[in-house]
Protein backbone atom coordinates (compact mmCIF):
# COMPACT_ATOMS: atom_id res chain seq x y z
CA UNK A 1 0.00 0.00 0.00
CA UNK A 2 2.65 2.68 1.21
CA UNK A 3 4.84 1.43 -1.75
CA UNK A 4 1.48 2.25 -4.32
CA UNK A 5 0.92 5.62 -2.94
CA UNK A 6 5.08 6.48 -3.59
CA UNK A 7 4.74 5.32 -6.83
CA UNK A 8 1.56 7.66 -7.33
CA UNK A 9 3.41 10.60 -5.61
CA UNK A 10 6.72 10.34 -7.77
CA UNK A 11 4.61 9.53 -10.75
CA UNK A 12 2.74 12.96 -10.74
CA UNK A 13 5.80 15.30 -9.08
CA UNK A 14 7.32 13.75 -12.69
CA UNK A 15 4.40 14.59 -14.77
CA UNK A 16 4.43 18.25 -13.18
CA UNK A 17 8.67 18.21 -13.43
CA UNK A 18 8.20 17.32 -16.92
CA UNK A 19 5.59 19.77 -17.64
CA UNK A 20 6.37 23.00 -19.93
CA UNK A 21 4.01 25.12 -17.57
CA UNK A 22 6.06 23.79 -14.34
CA UNK A 23 9.22 24.46 -15.81
CA UNK A 24 8.57 28.55 -17.31
CA UNK A 25 6.96 29.03 -13.92
CA UNK A 26 9.73 27.84 -11.84
CA UNK A 27 12.46 29.77 -14.11
CA UNK A 28 10.33 32.96 -14.14
CA UNK A 29 9.68 32.52 -10.45
CA UNK A 30 13.53 32.12 -9.95
CA UNK A 31 13.96 35.39 -11.78
CA UNK A 32 11.15 38.00 -9.85
CA UNK A 33 12.83 36.48 -7.10
CA UNK A 34 16.29 35.69 -6.75
CA UNK A 35 16.97 38.31 -3.86
CA UNK A 36 14.94 35.54 -1.64
CA UNK A 37 17.35 32.59 -2.90
CA UNK A 38 20.34 34.90 -2.10
CA UNK A 39 19.45 35.49 0.76
CA UNK A 40 18.36 31.85 1.87
CA UNK A 41 21.87 31.01 0.54
CA UNK A 42 23.56 33.49 2.70
CA UNK A 43 25.51 33.22 5.86
CA UNK A 44 22.77 35.44 7.84
CA UNK A 45 21.03 33.68 10.93
CA UNK A 46 17.30 32.40 9.90
CA UNK A 47 15.76 35.03 12.21
CA UNK A 48 17.74 38.02 10.41
CA UNK A 49 16.41 36.65 7.08
CA UNK A 50 13.00 36.05 7.97
CA UNK A 51 12.60 39.63 9.33
CA UNK A 52 14.60 40.99 6.26
CA UNK A 53 11.96 39.25 3.72
CA UNK A 54 9.52 40.43 5.45
CA UNK A 55 10.37 43.86 5.92
CA UNK A 56 12.52 44.49 3.40
CA UNK A 57 11.50 42.25 -0.17
CA UNK A 58 7.86 41.64 1.18
CA UNK A 59 6.79 44.63 2.95
CA UNK A 60 3.47 45.40 1.29
CA UNK A 61 0.44 42.62 1.75
CA UNK A 62 0.54 42.63 -1.71
CA UNK A 63 3.74 42.63 -2.69
CA UNK A 64 4.06 38.62 -1.92
CA UNK A 65 0.73 37.84 -4.23
CA UNK A 66 2.30 39.49 -7.04
CA UNK A 67 5.78 38.87 -7.03
CA UNK A 68 5.44 35.15 -5.13
CA UNK A 69 2.84 33.93 -7.55
CA UNK A 70 1.17 36.32 -10.15
CA UNK A 71 4.12 38.22 -11.90
CA UNK A 72 6.11 34.34 -11.97
CA UNK A 73 2.78 32.87 -13.97
CA UNK A 74 2.24 35.71 -16.38
CA UNK A 75 5.69 35.30 -17.36
CA UNK A 76 5.81 31.89 -17.73
CA UNK A 77 2.16 31.95 -19.45
CA UNK A 78 3.93 34.77 -22.06
CA UNK A 79 6.51 32.91 -22.40
CA UNK A 80 4.98 29.28 -23.69
CA UNK A 81 2.85 31.79 -25.93
CA UNK A 82 5.32 33.60 -27.62
CA UNK A 83 8.72 32.12 -27.64
CA UNK A 84 7.64 29.18 -30.33
CA UNK A 85 7.21 31.84 -32.84
CA UNK A 86 10.75 33.04 -32.84
CA UNK A 87 12.25 29.70 -31.87
CA UNK A 88 10.54 28.57 -35.20
CA UNK A 89 12.12 31.39 -37.16
CA UNK A 90 15.56 30.89 -36.03
CA UNK A 91 14.81 27.31 -36.68
CA UNK A 92 14.21 27.84 -40.06
CA UNK A 93 16.76 30.16 -40.65
CA UNK A 94 19.18 27.81 -39.59
CA UNK A 95 18.42 25.16 -41.81
CA UNK A 96 18.30 27.04 -44.46
CA UNK A 97 21.94 28.16 -43.59
CA UNK A 98 22.94 24.69 -43.61
CA UNK A 99 21.66 23.96 -46.76
CA UNK A 100 23.06 26.41 -48.13
CA UNK A 101 26.12 25.60 -46.95
CA UNK A 102 25.84 22.24 -47.88
CA UNK A 103 25.24 22.90 -51.51
CA UNK A 104 28.05 25.16 -51.74
CA UNK A 105 30.72 22.19 -50.53
CA UNK A 106 28.81 19.80 -52.73
CA UNK A 107 29.03 22.27 -55.94
CA UNK A 108 33.25 22.74 -54.96
CA UNK A 109 33.49 19.50 -54.40
CA UNK A 110 32.25 18.24 -57.41
CA UNK A 111 34.04 21.29 -59.34
CA UNK A 112 36.96 20.23 -57.76
CA UNK A 113 38.96 16.94 -60.45
CA UNK A 114 40.93 13.88 -58.70
CA UNK A 115 44.30 14.05 -58.03
CA UNK A 116 45.64 11.05 -59.81
CA UNK A 117 46.70 9.32 -56.78
CA UNK A 118 43.11 9.68 -55.61
CA UNK A 119 41.87 8.29 -58.94
CA UNK A 120 44.60 5.19 -58.20
CA UNK A 121 43.00 4.40 -54.83
CA UNK A 122 39.24 4.85 -56.02
CA UNK A 123 40.11 2.50 -59.18
CA UNK A 124 42.33 0.00 -56.42
CA UNK A 125 38.94 -0.08 -54.21
CA UNK A 126 37.08 -0.78 -56.84
CA UNK A 127 39.12 -3.62 -57.94
CA UNK A 128 39.06 -5.06 -54.69
CA UNK A 129 35.29 -4.90 -54.87
CA UNK A 130 34.99 -6.51 -57.90
CA UNK A 131 37.29 -9.23 -56.95
CA UNK A 132 35.29 -9.81 -53.20
CA UNK A 133 32.01 -9.94 -55.13
CA UNK A 134 33.37 -12.96 -57.39
CA UNK A 135 34.92 -14.58 -54.83
CA UNK A 136 31.36 -14.13 -52.57
CA UNK A 137 29.52 -15.83 -56.05
CA UNK A 138 31.80 -18.62 -56.24
CA UNK A 139 31.30 -19.27 -52.25
CA UNK A 140 27.76 -18.77 -52.80
CA UNK A 141 27.62 -21.42 -55.90
CA UNK A 142 29.25 -23.71 -54.30
CA UNK A 143 27.17 -23.43 -51.18
CA UNK A 144 24.09 -23.98 -53.42
CA UNK A 145 25.82 -27.27 -55.25
CA UNK A 146 26.11 -28.58 -51.64
CA UNK A 147 22.73 -28.48 -50.22
CA UNK A 148 21.56 -29.61 -53.96
CA UNK A 149 23.73 -32.88 -53.41
CA UNK A 150 22.75 -33.13 -49.18
CA UNK A 151 18.76 -32.46 -50.59
CA UNK A 152 19.40 -35.33 -53.77
CA UNK A 153 21.05 -37.92 -51.13
CA UNK A 154 18.01 -36.95 -48.78
CA UNK A 155 15.32 -37.86 -51.38
CA UNK A 156 17.03 -40.93 -52.28
CA UNK A 157 17.43 -42.21 -48.80
CA UNK A 158 13.56 -41.46 -48.28
CA UNK A 159 12.95 -43.26 -51.92
CA UNK A 160 14.97 -46.45 -50.52
CA UNK A 161 13.04 -46.02 -47.02
CA UNK A 162 9.67 -45.90 -48.78
CA UNK A 163 10.34 -48.57 -51.19
CA UNK A 164 11.24 -51.01 -48.34
CA UNK A 165 8.63 -49.41 -46.00
CA UNK A 166 5.74 -50.18 -49.27
CA UNK A 167 7.20 -54.00 -49.83
CA UNK A 168 6.93 -55.19 -46.14
CA UNK A 169 3.66 -53.56 -46.04
CA UNK A 170 2.31 -55.47 -49.16
CA UNK A 171 4.25 -58.75 -47.85
CA UNK A 172 2.72 -58.38 -45.01
CA UNK A 173 -0.67 -58.22 -46.22
CA UNK A 174 0.28 -60.89 -48.82
CA UNK A 175 0.86 -62.79 -45.54
CA UNK A 176 -2.04 -61.89 -43.62
CA UNK A 177 -4.65 -61.99 -46.81
CA UNK A 178 -5.33 -63.98 -49.47
CA UNK A 179 -3.95 -62.75 -53.06
CA UNK A 180 -6.06 -59.98 -54.56
CA UNK A 181 -8.07 -61.51 -57.44
CA UNK A 182 -6.85 -60.89 -61.10
CA UNK A 183 -10.26 -59.83 -61.89
CA UNK A 184 -10.47 -55.56 -62.35
CA UNK A 185 -13.86 -54.04 -60.82
CA UNK A 186 -14.82 -50.97 -61.44
CA UNK A 187 -12.86 -48.74 -58.96
CA UNK A 188 -9.72 -50.45 -60.27
CA UNK A 189 -10.86 -49.27 -63.77
CA UNK A 190 -11.48 -45.58 -63.08
CA UNK A 191 -8.17 -45.36 -61.04
CA UNK A 192 -6.24 -47.04 -64.47
CA UNK A 193 -8.32 -44.51 -66.79
CA UNK A 194 -7.25 -41.64 -64.56
CA UNK A 195 -3.57 -42.62 -64.64
CA UNK A 196 -3.88 -43.15 -68.68
CA UNK A 197 -4.98 -39.79 -68.85
CA UNK A 198 -2.48 -38.36 -67.70
CA UNK A 199 0.52 -39.13 -69.69
CA UNK A 200 0.80 -43.01 -67.85
CA UNK A 201 1.56 -41.60 -64.06
CA UNK A 202 0.92 -39.46 -61.34
CA UNK A 203 2.05 -38.32 -58.33
CA UNK A 204 0.97 -40.71 -55.38
CA UNK A 205 0.49 -38.38 -52.42
CA UNK A 206 -1.55 -35.57 -54.75
CA UNK A 207 -3.80 -38.27 -56.74
CA UNK A 208 -4.69 -39.94 -53.15
CA UNK A 209 -5.06 -36.38 -51.77
CA UNK A 210 -7.39 -35.22 -54.56
CA UNK A 211 -9.24 -38.22 -55.80
CA UNK A 212 -13.08 -38.89 -55.24
CA UNK A 213 -12.22 -41.78 -53.19
CA UNK A 214 -11.41 -42.46 -48.97
CA UNK A 215 -7.94 -41.65 -48.76
CA UNK A 216 -7.08 -44.92 -47.41
CA UNK A 217 -9.72 -47.12 -49.93
CA UNK A 218 -7.93 -45.44 -52.99
CA UNK A 219 -4.44 -46.26 -51.72
CA UNK A 220 -5.33 -49.52 -51.03
CA UNK A 221 -6.65 -50.07 -55.08
CA UNK A 222 -3.15 -48.65 -55.98
CA UNK A 223 -1.91 -51.32 -53.82
CA UNK A 224 -4.03 -53.91 -55.40
CA UNK A 225 -3.30 -52.60 -59.11
CA UNK A 226 0.61 -53.04 -57.94
CA UNK A 227 -0.13 -56.77 -56.71
CA UNK A 228 -1.80 -57.41 -59.96
CA UNK A 229 0.70 -55.97 -62.37
CA UNK A 230 -1.28 -52.90 -64.01
CA UNK A 231 1.28 -49.88 -62.41
CA UNK A 232 4.34 -49.61 -60.52
CA UNK A 233 5.88 -47.15 -58.21
CA UNK A 234 8.68 -44.85 -59.14
CA UNK A 235 10.57 -42.16 -58.18
CA UNK A 236 10.08 -38.65 -59.97
CA UNK A 237 13.28 -36.34 -59.70
CA UNK A 238 12.19 -33.53 -57.56
CA UNK A 239 7.98 -34.74 -57.32
CA UNK A 240 8.53 -37.68 -55.52
CA UNK A 241 6.78 -40.96 -55.77
CA UNK A 242 4.62 -41.39 -58.50
CA UNK A 243 2.39 -44.55 -59.60
CA UNK A 244 3.09 -45.48 -62.83
CA UNK A 245 1.00 -47.66 -65.63
CA UNK A 246 3.49 -50.67 -66.39
CA UNK A 247 3.11 -52.67 -69.79
CA UNK A 248 -0.22 -54.69 -68.31
CA UNK A 249 -1.59 -51.03 -67.78
CA UNK A 250 -1.04 -49.30 -70.82
CA UNK A 251 -2.50 -52.53 -72.61
CA UNK A 252 -5.72 -51.87 -70.65
CA UNK A 253 -5.48 -48.07 -71.81
CA UNK A 254 -5.07 -49.66 -75.56
CA UNK A 255 -7.98 -52.20 -74.88
CA UNK A 256 -10.55 -49.48 -73.65
CA UNK A 257 -9.91 -46.78 -76.10
CA UNK A 258 -7.69 -44.31 -74.10
CA UNK A 259 -4.25 -44.84 -75.46
CA UNK A 260 -3.25 -45.89 -79.31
Amino acid sequence: MIEDISKSIKFSMYERATSPLFGAFFLSWTLWNYKILLIIFSSMKVKEKISYIQNDIYSAEWSLLLGGAAYPFLSAVSFILIYPYPAKWIYKYWNKQQKELKEIKQKIEDDTPLTLEESRKIRRELLRLESSYDEEVVRKNLEINRLKDIVINLENKSLVKDSEFKSKASTKKRVTNPAPTEKLNEDHKLILIDIAKNDGWVITDSYISNSQFDPVKIEYYIENLISMGYVKSVHKSGLGVATQLTTKGKQFAVEEGIAS
